[in-house]
Formats: structure tokens, C-alpha cells, sequence
């Protein structure tokens, strides 16, 4: 039988080969098309509720409800907690608080161990930068990881553990946006991730004359400014609701001031010729509450006004002018991005879902998501060994609110169910025990399911720290039969 002998040589190959090869090599590459860019904005303290967008009576985002006629804008969306160091980081890992260990505002950064949106896409090739504002997302605590510029806006003496109001320098939104155009000239040749982050609605509130002319009343005289000391005025603002007034309208003109700065920006982004491939996503890390639950400003609370922030998402693939009420939050934003953008997940489990299936088709909303959970750092966690956190869930139709819980354990010691149909405003609660008492069956329903969201949150996020969901099985297929479980 003959014998085939390949010989292998070692011999340099001769340059007009090499050169073909090349050729060939690059053209190959030319052929494979370009990831998408990607633009996320981040607004600080922007309640979905004052935007005219979102329905607001007031025209405070007219440039961003003409962009929502260019993408998909998500009515239903959520920012998990009331505080941006915590919300971002959900944002950015998809974990829930549980999960991220961001369980208070002290000085405990992210974990080097979780998936985080600026290094997945820094492995990707993307060029990463980002604009931030507030020192609650300061370098020291991590958030700088995977950013080839990452440009601290604010104080460089801000101490990140124990801010002071003087720390917080509101660089106007314009000025920021110019910052990241003057970037985006310089870029490379490369797919390019830009992170906004914007201060101007937060406290102090300190709109311009124009704003400023268009949403308060020229003949109010009264002794509220908007200054960070206002925010303590509870007494006075029950006793003075005019001043409350003003003090609302003074938040509404930094938003119309923020809005006008996004409308130039992004008509700059169109005639530089950006944004035909790029993702763009307008959203928020929390709301700010005006006296609806006692307080103004945020905090711990989970009610609408403090966690229920907009999301318009404009991008390749991404239909215009549509609008989507499922139940959605910033957990969801990095799966949808490595699903959009066509790239591996990471090893590490995510907990929130693409979002993808909610613009692309038309599917039951409570069967894609029959709940959504909440969770956020509680007060006097700072030096606890559990830190204290504050639970919920909302669905379609209710929302439950949980006191007494601490991160890593499902325990509870009251619930509060509230019915958004009939009580939209969050005043009239059913206070639930333990013992869950003479309970509804639909109410007793709601009360497993917020049990199950947050056993399964945590199984997820945290493998090993608590025992799986047991539940009898005639329980769990009654909740099968709602569509609250699959």
C-alpha cells in the first residue's frame, strides 16, 4: 500500500504570499459588520410621573417624548431601589441588592467576583467612558472597573462614605453632554460605550432664569429656594402647601432643563450621523418624593414616586413609537444588551431577563413577568452584621411592601398589600402578619408570591445561602393557574 507523506516546512513563506494572505484576512474582516454603540444616560432623581412623557400635564420633556416616537419607551419600569449607589450597581451587575451587596451607603464597594456591564463590553473591543456626576459613584468604590476614562464630575475632596451637600457640584446636564461630545469627536475607530450620568433634578434645585420663569409663579415671595435645608421642611410644607408647590415646580424646571439638554445632544448625535448604529437609553437611578408618604427627597421608601422611572430605549432593531407596559426594571438592562448586541453571558448568573420579547412580539404581559422585585438598603444598616433591607414586589395590579428583612434571609415580620388599581397613590394598605390571619385567597396568593420572588432572588443570586422553595404542591400549581409561576 503506498504511503501519503506530508512534509512540513519551515521555511519563511515568500512576501507576495504573505500579502495575499493578508488581503484576504482583512477583507474578511471587513465583511463582519460592526457591533452597535452604545449611549446609556442615566438621569439622577427623575420621577417617570413628571415627565409629559409619561403623561405629566406640565411640558417637561417635550424633546424626550419626540424621541420616544424614534424607540420603544417602557411604562412599567422600575429602579429597584430609591438610591443611586445601590440602583446603579443593579444596573450595571443585574443583581438585586441581595446579590450586589450594596446593602448600605457605607464604605463596602462592588465585588471584583460579578458580571459588570463597562468590563464585559471593554472585553468586546468597545471603546469605554464614562461622565458621572455624583460622588455616591465614586472611583474608590469600583465603579470605574472596565472604563478606559472614567471622569469624576464632582468635588475630588468628596468622600464617597460621608458626603456633605457641598459635595454635590451640579454641573449643568449641558455641560456634561458637551464634555462627551467633545469625547465622542476624539474617538477611535472602534464601537464606543458612553456613560451619562446626570445630576440636575436632584437637591439642591436650582434651575435657570428661563427654566425657572417657565414653572414657578412669578409672584410667589415666599422663603422656600430650593435649597438642601428645604428638604427638611415637612412641618412647614403640610402648614404651607403653596411652598410645596413651589418647591415641586422648582424640581419640574430642572427637568425641563435636562430634557433640553438631551434634545440638543441628541440632535448633535444626528448630524455628526451617530446614531444610526448606536443603542441610545434614556433612563433613571430613582425618583423623589414630594410629601406623598411624609418625607421629601428619597431614601429607603419603595412607593411609585421614589422607584418608578422612565426607560426609552432607541437602537437597531428596536421598534418606534411604541410603548410597553410590562413589568421591567433596571435589572433587565444588561441581559437586553448582551442579547442586542449579540454577546456571550457571563459565567456568573444574572437575575434579571432580556427585554427583547416585549418590543419584538406581543406577549402576555403576567405570563413574561408575573412580578417584579424590589429591594433596597433599609436605615441603621451601616454597621449591622445583616443590614436591614426593605422588600417588595409589584405586579400588574398590586404591589407588596415588606418591613423587617435583612439581606440574605426571606424573613418578614409585616407585609403591606396595596391594590394600584383603585389606590394608584400607595395610601390605603392592608397591613398582613405572619400568621396571615383572616387573609382573602387573593391575598394570601399575593403573599406567596412575594415569599417565592424573593426565596428564588436569593437561591439566585447568593447559591447555598437559603433552603429552595418549599411550598406544597397543591400551593404552587394554584399559582401555577394565576400565571404567577411557570
Amino acid at each position: 500500500m503506498a504511503r501519503l507523506l506530508i512534509r512540513f516546512s519551515c521555511k519563511p513563506l515568500p512576501v507576495a504570499v504573505v500579502a495575499i494572505l493578508l488581503a484576504i484576512w482583512w477583507v474578511g474582516c471587513r465583511n463582519e459588520p460592526p457591533r452597535p454603540n452604545l449611549i446609556l444616560i442615566v438621569v439622577d432623581t427623575l420621577r417617570s410621573d413628571h415627565l409629559s412623557a409619561s403623561g405629566y400635564p406640565l411640558e417637561t420633556s417635550p424633546h424626550l417624548e419626540q424621541l420616544s416616537s424614534r424607540g420603544t419607551y417602557f411604562e412599567r419600569f422600575y429602579s429597584h431601589s430609591a438610591i443611586t449607589r445601590p440602583s446603579v450597581a443593579t444596573l450595571f451587575t443585574s443583581r438585586f441588592v441581595s446579590g450586589h451587596g450594596i446593602t448600605n451607603q457605607g464604605p463596602a464597594g462592588l465585588s471584583r467576583e460579578l458580571p459588570f456591564l463597562p468590563e464585559i463590553l471593554d472585553r468586546a473591543g468597545y471603546e469605554t467612558r464614562a461622565f458621572v456626576t455624583n460622588p455616591q459613584l465614586h472611583p474608590l468604590l469600583g465603579f470605574d472597573r472596565g472604563f478606559d476614562h472614567y471622569e469624576p464630575l464632582f468635588s475630588q475632596d468628596a468622600d464617597p462614605v460621608r458626603l456633605k451637600p457641598a459635595d454635590l457640584i451640579k454641573l449643568p446636564a449641558s455641560e456634561v453632554f458637551a464634555a462627551a461630545r467633545e469625547s465622542l469627536q476624539r474617538r477611535h475607530r472602534r464601537p464606543f460605550f458612553y456613560y451619562i450620568h446626570l445630576l440636575d433634578p436632584h437637591g439642591p434645585y436650582q434651575p435657570s432664569g428661563e427654566e425657572r420663569a417657565k414653572f414657578t409663579d412669578p409672584a410667589y415671595d415666599g422663603v422656600i429656594t430650593g435649597s438642601i435645608a428645604d428638604f427638611a421642611r415637612h412641618a412647614h410644607f403640610r402648614a404651607h402647601p403653596e411652598d410645596l408647590d413651589h418647591f415641586r415646580a422648582l424640581y419640574d424646571a430642572e427637568v425641563s432643563s435636562t430634557d433640553r439638554a438631551l434634545g440638543e445632544f441628541v440632535d448633535w448625535l444626528d448630524g455628526a450621523g451617530l446614531l444610526a448604529d448606536t443603542h441610545l437609553l434614556f433612563t433613571a437611578d430613582h425618583g423623589e418624593e414630594f410629601l406623598e408618604h411624609g418625607a421629601t427627597g428619597h431614601s429607603v421608601k419603595l412607593y411609585e414616586e421614589s422607584i418608578r422611572v422612565p426607560l426609552l430605549w432607541i437602537g437597531p432593531g428596536v421598534p418606534a413609537g411604541r410603548r410597553v407596559d410590562a413589568l421591567a426594571g433596571l435589572v433587565d438592562v444588561l441581559p437586553t444588551l448582551l442579547d442586542v448586541l449579540d454577546l456571550p453571558a457571563p459565567d456568573t448568573p444574572l437575575q434579571g431577563r432580556s427585554l427583547r420579547p416585549t418590543w419584538s412580539a406581543e406577549p402576555a404581559r403576567r405570563a413574561w413577568r408575573p412580578a417584579l422585585l424590589l429591594e433596597g438598603p433599609a436605615k441603621g444598616g451601616r454597621r449591622a452584621e445583616e443590614p436591614p433591607v426593605v422588600r417588595g414586589i409589584v405586579t400588574l395590579t398590586h404591589k407588596v411592601l415588606a418591613r423587617g428583612s435583612a439581606a440574605g434571609r426571606p424573613g418578614w415580620q409585616t407585609l403591606e398589600i396595596f391594590d394600584l388599581r383603585t389606590d394608584p397613590e400607595e395610601q390605603n394598605g392592608r397591613t398582613v402578619t405572619p400568621d396571615l390571619g383572616a387573609l382573602s385567597p387573593d391575598d394570601k396568593d399575593l403573599v406567596r408570591l412575594y415569599e417565592l420572588e424573593v426565596r428564588r432572588a436569593l437561591n439566585h443570586g447568593s447559591p447555598g445561602s437559603v433552603p429552595e422553595i418549599e411550598l406544597p404542591e397543591e400551593e404552587l400549581e394554584r399559582l401555577r393557574s394565576l400565571g404567577y409561576l411557570d
